[in-house]
């Protein structure tokens, strides 16, 4: 049975003080929501047909996930990281240290999974959902999913977003108020979208345990 053994999910420069959502901070969020259909998962025809090399790997991998980062110096994809997937069974050896579509595809699940679930639920997963599937089904699947999620939050807050880009306040005893409602509305919807995010995370661990037992 896997060990659920649950992820440290860190926050990369998180801000350390409240700040004020000004129509322009809430404009630059509406401009990235807005731009998030043009930075999805490569689809496979797309990724090389041709085997690559480590480093090569790493720059495509940067440019496929970009758009999960919080800064833009922050690496979702290092060597050692290759190296321990492949040293943990979660990915194929690569052959005379090139590596093919198949592993690009992998990866990307890999990166965008490791956040919310541990190497052991991953192990599982991917066994599972690899069995009797070639790598091309399980990752046209995975974009198909990813896609559907993002557009579905996307579709959620780009009304919120775009009402706070537009709202501009005169000085004033209003103007202070108006900026508290801003950012308790926004503070809410990010609570809420991460209590969702935790339940979600929940039930797939107790759908991988099952998945994991030896009945």
């Amino acid at each position: 049975m896997a060990k659920n053994d649950s992820p440290v999910i860190s926050n990369v420069k998180s801000p350390k003080k409240a700040r004020d959502i000004s129509p322009e901070r809430a404009e630059r969020f509406k401009d990235w929501l807005e731009d998030i259909p043009n930075t999805e998962l490569t689809d496979w025809e797309r990724l090389p047909d041709f085997d690559l090399y480590m480093d090569q790997v790493l720059t495509m991998m940067d440019r496929q996930l970009a758009f999960y980062g919080r800064n833009t110096d922050e690496r979702l994809l290092t060597q050692a990281m290759v190296n321990n997937y492949t040293k943990d069974g979660l990915l194929p050896r690569a052959t005379g240290k090139k590596y093919s579509r198949g592993h690009l595809a992998l990866l990307s699940i890999l990166c965008s999974l490791k956040p919310v679930l541990s190497i052991s639920d991953l192990s599982v997963l991917l066994d599972n959902a690899r069995d009797g599937h070639e790598d091309r089904e399980l990752y046209d699947y995975f974009r198909k999913a990813h896609g559907e999620a993002v557009a579905c939050v996307r579709d959620l807050l780009l009304p919120r977003v775009s009402e706070l880009a537009g709202s501009e306040t005169e000085p004033g005893s209003g103007a202070s108020a108006e900026k508290e409602l801003r950012r308790k509305s926004l503070t809410m919807t990010a609570l809420n979208l991460a209590v969702d995010a935790r339940v979600r995370v929940m039930m797939a661990q107790k759908i991988i345990d099952m998945l994991g037992k030896n009945e």
